[in-house]
């Protein structure tokens, strides 16, 4: 194949480097690893105040990445939201998720978007910016089934379902069942860490849990910790390396995922790499398109339900080694060549 230049586009955010930007950085280097001219593209993401998320998306829509120093730039991959705004002929979207402020968490508390003329007004800005972006766009793929259904029908968008390989699968291994539930996430609220520390009341003393991540809700989470008592008992590691992360999969007894209508949720492909069972919720989204009771355990989003499959995990260790191998297995599928196949069909 004759070498192409690709652009691969992202926001991001000052100061967060998490699972979009590690898989960002795989892509470019699996894409140069095909023997193309592949670079990254990142602006800065300002969400506060929401003026600044209209001059993110303008900044995208008006750079000019069709030349670069007269040379033809052949395709654009974008991803994360404002990056797939950038225009191009050739634009290839492989969707995370929109800016779900805007959309399913609009009147929640999860949006800090008010009912204001002002807010109303920006909000229907980015929505139209969504859809030209979304119509000039020569392929649409959602990373789960959940991303394409919110896409549909918020923005009445089709697009093909490719769900997104880890980066460092081959770093991960089974290594033992230990007695420590593990819980690997962004700690903000739609995350649900707290229905982790408030099940761990309902879970036998001899069994621990570990926390790895870091984010605004921390303090909150070790304020209910503290005042249940539970503080023994739960280890807050905050940011530790990627080697350290990967060690705490393999040595953990369980995973707990269980966030609120999850994007994907790169943690359950890492948790069934190292083997191991995840406990997720009903209402956990993309995460239920992977977890089911094959390899795991699905609970309502109660701290006592949550506490029981704790229990169940941790105490039965060979009913949760089964479950840990059935989940590694029902990821066979995931691979980067199928992935860049489809990603770079339009050249």
């Amino acid at each position: 194949m004759t070498s192409k230049n690709i652009c691969v586009c992202s926001a991001q955010v000052p100061f967060v480097y998490g699972g979009t930007e590690i898989l960002m950085d795989e892509l470019v280097n699996r894409i140069r690893n095909r023997g193309h001219r592949v670079e990254p593209v990142r602006l800065p993401l300002q969400t506060q105040p929401h003026e600044e998320l209209l001059k993110s998306c303008f900044a995208w829509r008006m750079i000019n990445l069709d030349f670069v120093e007269l040379e033809k730039i052949d395709l654009l991959i974008c991803s994360r939201f404002p990056s797939y705004m950038a225009p191009h002929k050739n634009k290839v979207v492989w969707l995370n998720h929109q800016y779900r402020q805007i959309y399913d968490w609009y009147e929640t508390p999860y949006s800090d978007f008010k009912t204001t003329s002002k807010d109303n007004e920006i909000r229907k800005a980015l929505i139209e910016l969504d859809q030209v972006s979304f119509q000039e766009s020569r392929k649409i793929f959602s990373q789960s089934r959940t991303v394409a259904e919110r896409l549909k029908h918020y923005n009445n968008v089709e697009s093909e379902l490719l769900f997104a390989p880890i980066a460092d699968q081959d770093s991960f291994h089974f290594g033992e069942l230990n007695d420590s539930i593990l819980c690997v996430s962004r700690l903000s609220g739609n995350k649900r860490v707290h229905l982790l520390i408030e099940a761990m009341k309902y879970v036998s003393p001899r069994f621990r849990a570990v926390v790895v991540g870091e984010g605004y809700a921390e303090p909150e989470l070790k304020k209910i910790a503290t005042k249940a008592g539970l503080l023994d008992r739960i280890h807050f590691t905050g940011h530790i390396s990627r080697s350290e992360v990967i060690h705490h999969y393999e040595s953990a007894g369980a995973i707990f995922y269980g966030p609120l209508n999850e994007d994907y949720g790169l943690a359950t492909i890492e948790s069934f790499y190292a083997q191991k069972p995840v406990i997720t919720c009903t209402d956990s989204g993309g995460v239920l398109e992977f977890v089911n009771d094959s390899n795991g355990w699905v609970v309502e989003p109660d701290p006592e339900m949550v506490g029981s499959a704790i229990e169940e995990a941790m105490s039965n260790k060979e009913l949760a080694r089964s479950k840990g191998k059935a989940g590694y297995h029902s990821i066979s599928f995931l691979n980067w060549e199928d992935t860049l196949d489809r990603l770079l069909e339009t050249l």
